[in-house]
């Protein structure tokens, strides 16, 4: 079983992103004023390109989990989390609900956190939820069917039967 998700940064990763646009900003202004013109205008140019990538490589994070007969591995960013079934105490499946305002009114997500308790640690995933609020407004009974067929929720169930075979 392999799924790709959206991964649901969270508040240190933000954070860590805030504080280095800020002293990037503050070097680059410091070496701005040290520099030529001609440098400024290279600098200036390599500072976008960076900032690009660097908004690009936040949008477009590959994460995805890959579940076989022995082990699930879980991927972002070229970091493996490899959890073999053997290993598993507890797995616990979580949800709740955001609700944000924003500039197009109130914004509702739904996050799915993963925790899965092993003999040597605690592995913490979340993911967005694709909620499909149409099918929900029409029968609101559909969004339990929605929870039940999550991408998380078919891992748990997965993770589950391994480990019942494996023991």
């Amino acid at each position: 079983m392999r799924e790709n998700y959206t991964c649901e940064p969270d508040v240190f990763e933000g954070l860590v992103l805030g504080i280095g646009g800020v002293l990037f900003t503050v070097i680059w202004l410091l070496l701005c004023f040290t520099i030529d013109v001609p440098r400024i205008i290279t600098m200036t140019i390599a500072a976008v390109i960076i900032l690009i990538a660097v908004m690009l490589s936040i949008e477009i994070q590959e994460t995805n989990f890959d579940a076989n007969d022995t082990q699930v591995t879980f991927s972002r960013l070229r970091k493996n989390t490899v959890i073999r079934y053997a290993d598993i105490t507890n797995i616990k499946l979580e949800r709740r609900n955001n609700e944000y305002g924003s500039r197009s009114g109130m914004v509702r997500d739904y996050i799915e956190t993963l925790t899965i308790t092993t003999k040597e640690k605690t592995h913490v995933f979340s993911a967005k939820m694709v909620i499909d609020y149409d099918k929900v407004d029409a029968n609101p009974a559909d969004l339990t069917v929605q929870f039940e067929n999550s991408k998380f929720s078919r891992l748990k169930n997965c993770i589950e039967e391994r480990i019942y075979i494996n023991i």
